[in-house]
């Protein structure tokens, strides 16, 4: 709430911390992206989804955080049509890819990366354009961690425990039993 702090160092500072967290956290998937099918999937052999999913966890990350600038601003029509044009921007690109180009679940997968990557980069564009480019303040990622990790935990208990079935599925079934 201090007045001297603006809304494009508030935004970086937030950004930026967040952005890396995300590259080491799809680093780590992309590093074990063959045990993590092996253990999850009973299967070496969608390696390369894993690995196409670890660069879309930065990517999200920058896409939920141009959201939040939104909703933030109270711009909640804005936020809601972003959601709503990444999600069918990703089924369109999915059926493109799947009847046109009869892609197998890589080429889908790609094909919606492709989309995310475009919409999010178009976003952040936008944003940054209204806020600025300004160096982050430090004791403002201090703070933000300060109040973030404790969601960041319940957000990936929450994400596991709604996933812990497909993930229990396929590690015992195979990938046919989660639909891959």
């Amino acid at each position: 709430q201090d007045e001297n702090i603006s809304i494009g160092t508030l935004y970086i500072s937030i950004l930026l911390p967040s952005f890396i967290s995300g590259i080491l956290v799809g680093s780590v998937v992309f590093i074990f992206a063959r045990n993590i099918s092996k253990i999850f999937l009973n299967t070496p052999n969608f390696k390369m989804v894993f690995v196409i999913g670890a660069f879309l966890i930065p990517i999200r990350i920058l896409f939920k955080i141009g959201v939040s600038y939104y909703r933030a601003r109270m711009r909640t029509k804005t936020a809601s049509l972003l959601s709503t044009g990444r999600f069918y921007g990703g089924i369109g690109a999915a059926a493109i890819s799947l009847h046109v180009f009869q892609s197998n679940i890589v080429g889908i997968i790609i094909a919606i990366t492709i989309v995310e990557i475009l919409i999010t980069g178009l976003l952040q564009f936008i944003v940054l354009s209204h806020v600025g480019i300004s160096p982050p303040r430090f004791e403002l990622i201090k703070r933000a961690f300060h109040y973030g990790l404790p969601w960041a935990g319940a957000n990936i208990s929450s994400n596991i425990s709604t996933r812990a079935d497909r993930l229990i599925l396929g590690s015992f079934l195979g990938p046919g039993a989660v639909g891959v």
